[in-house]
């Protein structure tokens, strides 16, 4: 007894999207660390952002552009000055500045380089 042709087709379009579907799911997972976030973007808009510690799994279109950002304390020192006091006394200064992402889409869409924008 022989299958329809139409049958036959169905099947192998079955398969083949099985197959493509199969080959797509697994690039859909991603871990995110601790102190880390993972900020979504799909087709060039803005989805989400992940900060949550854990495995998950999303349409793997949004892995192409999405963007890890450290959720770290950061610390920036600036080099020794040499500058007078008011009343002109060499002294040497530097500073400090500790800073931290607080909000991760800005951070990723709205500066090239956040970490350099400091």
């Amino acid at each position: 007894m022989s299958e329809a042709p139409g049958a036959v087709g169905a099947a192998a379009a079955a398969i083949v999207a099985g197959a493509l579907v199969g080959s797509l799911a697994p690039a859909g997972f991603y871990l995110v660390q601790p102190n880390q976030a993972l900020v979504l973007i799909l087709l060039g808009r803005y989805r989400g952002t992940v900060s949550e510690p854990g495995w998950y799994w999303t349409n793997p279109l949004t892995r192409l552009e999405s963007r890890k950002v450290s959720l770290r304390v950061h610390n920036f020192t600036t080099p020794t000055s040499k500058v007078n006091d008011a009343e002109g006394n060499p002294i040497e200064i530097a500073a400090v500045v500790v800073w931290r992402v607080v909000d991760t889409a800005r951070a990723v869409l709205e500066v090239d380089d956040y970490e350099d924008f400091v």
